[in-house]
């Protein structure tokens, strides 16, 4: 696979690696006053809801960490670079 055919096949795995990590480990408490998270292995996003007790108001809170997205896009990068390797070691050349 020549250079620029692996580096376009690199940034599209990288985007459905990052996605297909991402949906799978969602998690969404809203509903039972628990959080949302976004993220894996680092929650680069949580959302979460609560009531206080004593006073009865609602509150919500949302945190965002761009450095743990940076660091879950240079591990999905990290995975779809060794799939993509291990790919063109195991598929079969054809006869010349």
């Amino acid at each position: 696979m020549p250079n620029k055919q692996f580096a376009l096949a690199g940034l599209w795995m990288t985007a459905i690696v990052f996605a297909a990590i991402t949906l799978v480990t969602y998690h969404n408490d809203l509903y039972n006053d628990g959080s949302m998270e976004v993220g894996f292995p680092f929650v680069f996003y949580r959302k979460s809801y609560g009531m206080n007790i004593s006073t009865g108001e609602m509150g919500m809170a949302v945190s965002v960490k761009p450095r743990h997205l940076v660091k879950d896009m240079v591990i999905a990068t990290l995975l779809s670079l060794g799939l993509l390797v291990l790919w063109n070691r195991f598929k079969k050349q054809p006869d010349r």
